[in-house]
């Protein structure tokens, strides 16, 4: 007769899971801790557009699109309203040597979401090629 174990001799079949829910749970609270830490407000990011120590300059402009801090949008120094933005870049770009070229003068103060809805409609209108208009650094 065997007096011992009845699992003698036999693989065990249970797996302690216990240390692995621990580690889990320590990385949970990391991400949990990480992730507000470098959470950023829903309405948007400040955006302050860098100057450039170098750049082109454009003879023949394309397109041109301003935004300004509270939310107003030009074409080609003319206010235009948002939901009129696609109609008039599409016509614009139809008639512009540089067919899909847009160039967007953003007010330094212009929130990520406004700027992002912007190229956004770009998009939409069938600008290929979107250009950040920058101040020259310097003295």
């Amino acid at each position: 007769m065997n007096s011992g174990s009845p699992r003698r001799g036999r693989p065990m079949a249970d797996i302690n899971v216990t240390p692995l829910v621990d580690i889990l749970l320590v990385l949970l609270v990391a991400f949990i801790v990480v992730a507000d830490v470098l959470g950023a407000p829903r309405e948007g990011l400040p955006l302050e557009l860098p100057r450039a120590g170098s750049g082109g300059v454009l003879t023949d402009a394309p397109v041109r699109v301003s935004l300004t801090e509270s939310g107003q949008v030009g074409i080609d120094g003319q206010p235009v309203d948002r939901t009129a933005l696609v109609a008039k870049i599409k016509e614009l770009l139809a008639k512009k040597p540089q067919a899909g070229e847009v160039i967007i003068a953003a007010d330094g103060n212009v929130r990520q979401s406004e700027f992002v809805a912007i190229l956004d409609l770009l998009n939409q209108a069938g600008a290929t090629g979107v250009t950040i208009e920058t101040v020259p650094s310097g003295p």
